[in-house]
């Protein structure tokens, strides 16, 4: 007997040859030519790693962000506002650089003419205001699994960079369609556009809370951000190194990520519902791995100088930066300097630490990323998107499908052809829908992200285990590790399906714990399902 579909192909490879028979079906029509291209279109986008989009107000860190990120210094940052246009980030094999333009086709130039075309300049304005996107090709790892959208910043004091985060983001503001001189149609379709091609976004909170983030985490509240769910956004305390030292308490204890971000994160909920949109909100120092992963030999070497100083005294000089480039001591001025433009106050206090506690200079960078929370944050990426990336990608894509259904048959005649042939492939969608288990597993996880679940904690962490916040094997998806013997997968996966189904028909469930415990137990069916195939794959009698 032949294992079941969802055993043999992917739910992205059925989905991908669905949106292509479909497109065909719509090619027959004249009248489906957009549905046509746009189910082309879709079908596509699930063979490319997830778009992850940075968002935030000006000046949060953004650019800084997506340099720790990927490990090397890429965008371009400083102290006043830069980012001018969007721009995305992809693998490739050698540098290779795109400018997209509102008024004519793509355009190939230099890579080495990135912050020409991404960052403002009077003299280049008028080019600048015809880019709609720039794309640069990077042999980075991080773009193997995600194209990487630095987003100029909402809010933006010059207007024009709002408008390009806004379109990205599907927020309309009709004061910066006054100075861009378009209408708010077009935005929006330019919205729209952008917005479907983000899979999931990382949106930055300043550790300072303002009035102008509160407005715009509650524009992203608002209808237009509707498709940004719990499952696909997480909020990011950026500067989190500004906060060192502190104004009261001991700065060699004063660790920033721990001490004082959780107050910020709390005020931000008792004044907007994250809860409503972020996953989470993670508190990181970007400008700390960013340097952290740019030094040299000889910023290590100045870092060892350094080392000498005794640690409070060291702290105090920090403490005032014109104090610490001008105190006597080991290294230059020029030297000091470049160390804080490089990891801030707090890196250098961190770095200097480290090697005054005998960490190996070679050991240092990592030891930064990580104190900098970028790399919990790279983990978290990686878990909660890069895991699902197949899953959150294909509901993107169904997303994208039933628009252009919408808005294809919303013109049609009753009983024509084309409506005809447009409704067959909207109940074609319908039916993989239905049918793929994961689209239920989605449902119940922006339950549980937005407090709509009564899940106790251990529940709550099968959920996450089973939709593949830990890894999408088996054995992860049951709490094992990868060697953990078929047998034993088998019967924990029979256990919590027993678990669940109780669950499920207690008449005390409320009605979406009931739902997500049929999900559950569907859940731990399929597993069964998998791990009976590998059994007799690994039964000798079988062979």
């Amino acid at each position: 007997m032949m294992p079941p579909e969802h055993l043999l192909v992917p739910a992205v490879a059925r989905a991908g040859t669905i949106l292509r028979e479909c497109a065909l079906q719509a090619d027959e029509t004249p009248e489906l030519s957009t549905l046509a291209d746009a189910l082309r279109t879709a079908a596509a986008r699930l063979a490319e790693p997830m778009r992850l989009a940075v968002a935030g107000q000006i000046k949060r860190g953004k650019s800084t962000l997506v340099n720790a990120l990927l490990g090397e210094q890429v965008a371009v940052t400083g102290r006043e506002e830069l980012t001018f246009n969007v721009n995305e980030l992809v693998h490739a094999a050698s540098p290779t650089l795109t400018v997209h333009f509102r008024d004519g086709p793509a355009r190939q130039v230099a890579p080495s003419m990135f912050a020409r075309w991404t960052v403002r300049d009077e003299a280049h304005l008028a080019d600048l205001v015809r880019v709609r996107k720039v794309e640069y090709g990077l042999p980075n790892p991080f773009l193997n699994d995600f194209h990487l959208v630095d987003t100029p910043g909402l809010g933006s004091v010059y207007g024009r960079d709002s408008a390009n985060t806004l379109a990205t983001m599907g927020v309309q503001d009709p004061g910066v369609l006054e100075l861009l001189g378009r209408d708010p149609q077009t935005l929006h379709q330019e919205s729209v556009d952008e917005l479907d091609r983000a899979d999931a976004v990382l949106y930055l909170f300043s550790r300072d809370v303002s009035n102008q983030d509160v407005a715009a985490v509650s524009a992203f509240l608002g209808d237009r951000a509707g498709m940004l769910t719990p499952f696909k956004a997480f909020g990011v305390l950026s500067r989190c190194d500004q906060s060192w030292p502190p104004v009261f308490g001991d700065p060699l204890a004063f660790h920033p990520l721990r001490d004082g971000a959780s107050q910020v994160i709390d005020v931000y909920r008792g004044a907007t519902d994250l809860s409503r949109l972020f996953y989470l909100v993670v508190p990181v120092a970007a400008k700390v791995a960013a340097g952290a992963q740019a030094m040299g030999e000889h910023h290590l070497g100045w870092l060892r100088e350094l080392a000498a100083v005794p640690a409070a005294e060291l702290a105090g000089e920090l403490g005032d930066l014109r104090e610490f480039q001008d105190a006597a001591g080991p290294l230059r001025p020029a030297y000091r300097k470049e160390l804080v433009e490089l990891l801030g106050a707090w890196g250098v206090h961190l770095a200097c630490g480290a090697l005054r506690d005998g960490l190996d200079p070679g050991d240092l960078a990592g030891h930064l990323v990580e104190e900098s929370g970028v790399g919990g944050l790279r983990r978290l990426i990686g878990g909660h998107f890069g895991n699902r990336a197949g899953l959150i990608k294909l509901d993107q894509a169904m997303i994208s499908v039933r628009a252009a259904l919408a808005s294809c048959r919303e013109g049609l005649p009753p009983g024509s052809a084309a409506k005809t042939a447009a409704d067959e492939v909207a109940k074609r969608i319908e039916r993989f829908q239905r049918s793929e288990h994961g689209f239920a597993e989605l449902t119940a996880l922006a339950a549980h992200y937005q407090g709509a679940t009564s899940l106790r904690p251990a529940e709550a962490e099968q959920l996450l285990q089973v939709t593949g916040e830990k890894g999408t094997s088996c054995a992860a998806r049951l709490g094992f590790e990868d060697d953990e013997p078929v047998s034993r997968m088998m019967r924990r996966a029979k256990e919590r399906a027993h678990q669940w189904n109780t669950r499920m028909n207690d008449p005390l469930t409320g009605r979406v714990d009931k739902q997500t415990a049929h999900t559950m137990v569907r859940s731990y069916e399929r597993i069964m399902d998998r791990l009976q195939v590998a059994q007799r794959l690994l039964d000798p009698e079988t062979c």
